[in-house]
């Protein structure tokens, strides 16, 4: 029995490290430690795999280790957070992933309106996606179809000299260990919308940044490239980011036995 459920927690903490977000280590522990104790309790449990899910006790009760959800797959920690395809069809999710980005997105808007810089933001979120937030010239229709999560042209002028930048970000909460194919994918699934604003006159600069904010609140370290639009807001953006999506992770942990799915209030 030691052998197994030793085995088992090997099988789950290969889901812990990604060496993409070594060099973010102390936020992460800042994210954590700024928890209240409920919250912080789960991440803990989450990072130092200490969690109880069905595959665990499976090994020691000989129950059913397979997720109630799917019930296809086993209902590891991995699986309750990132890897359920009916959790994936319920939205559970996207609430997370919504949850951290209207973050993002309020830290950006903040920096900039603080910057006295013209902009726009355009997320795509119910009532935040509108034509007249995307760059002048350009139209939804213009974007091949894909929907990025934030788009943020920008205006600036220095030296009599008018820059205008366009800012395309597009945001997954995955398991740390996919972090750096998430955002491979990422940048190319979005290259031909960054192409159809690089084909505009009026727009100087395309940032095309695709970000990672791990299911368990971990930050990659592509959030870094959003430091010169987000600032000295930078490191206060990126704590928030990865508490929301902890405490998301949280609701859809102890809902992973739950059939139906209502969100939570954050």
């Amino acid at each position: 029995l030691k052998e197994d459920v030793k085995a088992t927690k090997s099988c789950e903490k290969s889901w812990l490290y990604e060496e993409n977000a070594v060099d973010l280590h102390e936020t992460y522990k800042k994210i954590i430690q700024s928890l209240p104790p409920k919250q912080m309790e789960f991440a803990v449990k989450a990072v130092t795999n200490g969690l109880i899910t069905r595959r665990w006790l499976s090994f020691v009760s000989g129950a059913n280790g397979k997720c109630p959800l799917c019930k296809t797959q086993y209902h590891t920690i991995g699986h309750i957070l990132s890897g359920c395809q009916i959790s994936l069809q319920q939205g559970r999710y996207t609430y997370r992933h919504n949850n951290v980005l209207r973050v993002i997105r309020g830290w950006i808007k903040k920096t900039l309106e603080d910057n006295n810089t013209t902009f726009r933001v355009w997320t795509d979120l119910p009532d935040e996606c509108h034509d007249w937030q995307l760059p002048n010239g350009i139209l939804h229709k213009h974007l091949q179809g894909m929907r990025p999560d934030i788009i943020v042209p920008t205006t600036t002028i220095e030296k009599e000299v008018e820059t205008t930048t366009v800012w395309i970000i597009e945001l997954t909460c995955p398991t740390e260990q996919r972090f750096v194919a998430s955002n491979d994918l990422k940048r190319r699934k979005y290259e031909p919308v960054a192409a159809v604003f690089r084909h505009q006159p009026n727009i100087n600069i395309v940032e095309l940044v695709p970000i990672e904010v791990g299911a368990r609140g971990r930050p990659a370290a592509s959030l870094r490239n959003l430091k010169p639009l987000l600032q000295g807001n930078y490191s206060k953006a990126v704590e928030e980011a990865g508490r929301a999506a902890i405490i998301a992770s949280m609701h859809i942990y102890y809902g992973s036995e739950t059939l139906l799915w209502t969100h939570p209030t954050m």
